[in-house]
């Protein structure tokens, strides 16, 4: 079968619409945010199943993404204090904080991290600061209340 010059160009033009359309879906802010989610939750599965590096390379990857995306640096966080990287989890909660300074989960984190290295007033802190965000999270009295035991 021929094609002819008509057709052919014709082809040419369909295609490289086609790439056109490919490459703004694959790189438009919307489809990043979406994959930046699908890593977030990737990285939560991992978390959960106790694979805290598969998870950090997830979260990170979400970051990457979207780099103002607060959850998955307040879950990076965790996931490297769970690993005792313990300046890695620091900064992680630093930059949820500073993104989001309203993010109690940001706090919670990073109370648990100041307190693992030592400086319990500043986890204390940490912590009165979730409570007046999220004053029902349960999980952050408890933090509180081995901090005045310590």
């Amino acid at each position: 079968m021929q094609i002819t010059r008509q057709q052919r160009s014709y082809l040419i033009f369909i295609m490289f619409s086609a790439a056109i359309v490919l490459v703004y879906v694959l790189f438009s802010p919307a489809s990043q945010e979406t994959a930046a989610d699908q890593h977030y939750a990737l990285g939560v599965v991992y978390d959960d199943n106790h694979k805290e590096e598969e998870a950090i390379a997830q979260y990170t990857k979400a970051i990457r993404l979207s780099p103002g995306f607060t959850e998955a640096y307040a879950a990076r966080c965790s996931a490297q204090a769970t690993l005792e990287r313990y300046a890695e989890a620091l900064e992680d909660c630093n930059r949820a904080i500073e993104l989001d300074p309203d993010m109690a989960w940001g706090y919670g984190k990073r109370c648990i991290v100041l307190a693992e290295t030592g400086h319990i007033e500043q986890a204390i802190a940490d912590c009165n600061r979730a409570i007046q965000l999220a004053p029902n999270d349960g999980y952050v009295y408890g933090s509180l209340g081995r901090l005045h035991n310590e």
